[in-house]
């Protein structure tokens, strides 16, 4: 199913922070770009400090992500990326702590860490794509992830 013209009508595009809005720099494949940031609550503002407008990444997709177009940092590649993502990789951390349990107590480096991160999901806790607030996110496993996504669908029936 092909839509078009599809609208955020959540996303803020105000000029003003919301209460409580946290920026940082924004962290994209595992770069840090001096150029983007992404607040807790899922704006992104690019290179003039002006928020950029979310847009669906595939609209031949029935789950709409929000996304926006920013450049790859130390590159000139203008790439979509989700927004959902950009916050989770920005915001939640993964630290031996954090990881998931089975992988915990190995004390893995950094890289092994990054390494993991890359296999992991961004999950959406209220199962809401178009809610990229930090405390809706958390990394899982992309079964963990699917199985979520089927539960929702077949309670949709």
């Amino acid at each position: 199913m092909i839509r078009e013209n599809i609208a955020f009508p959540e996303q803020y595009l105000g000029e003003e922070d919301l209460p409580g809005e946290e920026w940082l720099p924004v962290v994209y494949q595992d770069e840090v770009s001096d150029k983007y940031f992404v607040s807790n609550y899922g704006g992104v503002k690019g290179p003039r400090g002006m928020r950029l407008k979310w847009v669906v990444r595939s609209k031949k997709s029935s789950i709409h992500y929000p996304s926006v177009t920013i450049l790859q940092p130390g590159r000139d590649v203008r790439q979509k990326a989700d927004v959902h993502v950009l916050v989770a990789n920005t915001f939640l951390t993964l630290t031996e702590d954090t990881l998931p349990e089975p992988l915990r107590g190995f004390n893995l480096n950094e890289e092994a860490i990054r390494f993991v991160r890359s296999l992991l999901s961004v999950d959406h806790i209220d199962d809401n794509p178009r809610n990229p607030n930090v405390d809706n996110l958390r990394y899982t496993s992309a079964r963990q992830n699917n199985y979520m996504n089927k539960i929702q669908e077949f309670a949709d029936k």
